[in-house]
């Protein structure tokens, strides 16, 4: 969600509203970065994955 919130707030931002700047500063700040699922380590027992998919 946050992601989708920075990328409007860069392109208000593009159309005038340059209020919004210390805001994408913000949540430039705060967003991890995006990774891929197979740099994800998985592990047996891991309680946050179902059973069913290990």
């Amino acid at each position: 969600m946050s992601s989708k919130k920075l990328k409007e707030a860069k392109q208000a931002i593009e159309a005038g509203r340059e209020d919004l700047i210390e805001n994408v500063q913000a949540l430039e700040a705060i967003i991890p970065v995006d990774i891929k699922a197979i740099d994800i380590a998985l592990h047996l027992g891991t309680p946050w994955i179902p059973p069913y998919i290990l």
